[in-house]
């Protein structure tokens, strides 16, 4: 059985707050889990969707930032010079 997950190296996001952003490795296995795509079905701000329409985040679209951003920070680490 071949694992279509497996060949997968990179995906292109698109983002509302960080625009086109591009996930690689690990980060593609664990969204393309069927825990992760759950998060699409889970308010990010709660009940505020009732007082502000167009407040219609999900956890998945907040967790792709979130990894987007660690994702970031590493690799700003890694290039920055280490201090004394």
């Amino acid at each position: 059985r071949h694992d279509a997950s497996a060949t997968i190296r990179s995906k292109l996001m698109n983002d509302p707050v960080h625009s086109h952003f591009r996930m690689r490795g690990e980060c593609v296995k664990v969204i393309d889990t069927p825990e992760f795509q759950r998060l699409r079905d889970i308010k990010q701000l709660g009940t505020s969707y009732y007082v502000f329409p167009g407040a219609c985040h999900n956890r998945f679209e907040h967790s792709l930032g979130v990894c987007h951003l660690a994702e970031e920070l590493v690799l700003r680490l890694q290039v920055s010079p280490q201090e004394p």
